[in-house]
């Protein structure tokens, strides 16, 4: 994982680690002709989704135990699958004080109006989520924490359409909380890709909220 370099040099301490369930062994769908949303967000192994979110809390509860991890400067990051897991713990877990995403952030109704549900893997689903949460809802769980999102505008796995809908929705949020500078959510020209633009802007966001307490 090349960013672990970047980060060691830094003197960042980071644990990387890959899901097996969303690796080869999970093909991909055409869900093209499915008519109902809640039907295809409900086609997904709940089995799957519980273990990917069970992995990851554990792996944030081992980072933190490490003597040289200061547990009160925790931050995630990830691309695509790992941007979208990125997010899903930062909501779930308020230890996280710092979210960094990168080309995932999927509204699923413009993903379905988009007919591009077969761009991910049946692991990316959650069973019936739609009836309960949209993203920007599940997003909304991170505020007032930092979060900083960046996304291709030609990226087929997310709409732009849906980036932007998300920004609106939870920037109101911060502006709330008088920290309307700790949500950064930024689409780029290009499909799905870490621009050098976009790892400048996640080292910056690094050293502003993981230094500034030391």
């Amino acid at each position: 994982m090349p960013e672990c370099t970047a980060w060691a040099k830094r003197s960042y301490c980071a644990a990387s680690r890959h899901s097996p369930l969303t690796l080869q062994s999970a093909p991909k769908k055409d869900w093209s002709h499915w008519p109902s949303t809640a039907g295809v967000l409900a086609s997904a192994s709940t089995k799957k989704t519980v273990t990917l979110a069970f992995d990851e809390l554990r792996a944030l509860d081992y980072l933190a135990s490490r003597p040289e991890v200061d547990p009160q400067r925790l931050a995630v990051f990830g691309m695509s699958m790992g941007a979208t897991k990125a997010w899903w713990l930062a909501a779930l877990d308020t230890r996280v004080k710092l979210c960094i995403d990168v080309c995932c952030l999927t509204d699923f109704e413009e993903l379905i109006k988009a007919n591009s549900l077969s761009e991910h893997g049946i692991y990316y689903y959650v069973p019936s989520l739609l009836k309960h949460f949209q993203t920007a809802q599940i997003n909304e769980l991170i505020v007032p924490r930092a979060h900083l999102s960046v996304n291709g505008r030609l990226d087929r796995l997310t709409p732009p359409i849906g980036v932007e809908k998300i920004r609106d929705y939870l920037l109101p949020l911060y502006r709330a909380h008088g920290n309307e500078r700790d949500l950064h959510i930024e689409l780029f020209d290009c499909e799905h890709v870490e621009l050098p633009a976009m790892r400048t802007l996640i080292l910056d966001w690094m050293d502003h909220y993981l230094r500034a307490a030391s």
